[in-house]
This record gives structure tokens, C-alpha cells and sequence, in this order.
């Protein structure tokens, strides 16, 4: 769920205009322990796709986890 999470907070923006401070860790899902690891390494795989499209798009980052700047 966290990539329609991560697109939310994309809609959000485009709405509201604003850089998102707090997005959730992506080490708190209670998933985790049911999850294979292949599968959770394609979950992090998109949402890295997806903030890279973004910075790319509007030249900051939409979620804390990618701003290291």
C-alpha cells in the first residue's frame, strides 16, 4: 500500500502546493514479517521511482525520507 500511499501525498501536493515534512517511515509497516523480501525490495523500488519522477518534475523532493538536503 505505501506506493497508493506515496501517490496520495502526490495529490495532496499538486492541491495544496506544499513539500510534505513527516511521511511515513518505511520501516514501520506491520507487513513487514509477512512480506518476502523480493517483494519489499519492489515496494521500495517504486517509491523510489516515484520521488525521483518527482524531484525530476518539481525540483525538491515530496517526501522527508528522500530530502537530504
Amino acid at each position: 500500500m505505501m506506493p497508493k500511499c506515496w501517490e496520495s501525498y502526490e495529490q495532496l501536493y499538486d492541491r495544496f502546493g506544499r513539500c510534505i515534512a513527516y511521511s511515513p517511515s518505511l520501516d514501520t509497516s506491520s507487513q513487514l514479517s509477512k512480506m518476502d523480501v523480493d517483494e519489499w525490495k519492489e515496494v521500495v523500488l517504486q517509491l523510489a521511482k516515484n520521488e525521483f519522477r518527482f524531484i525530476k518534475k518539481n525540483k525538491h523532493p515530496l517526501m522527508s525520507w528522500f530530502n537530504f538536503g
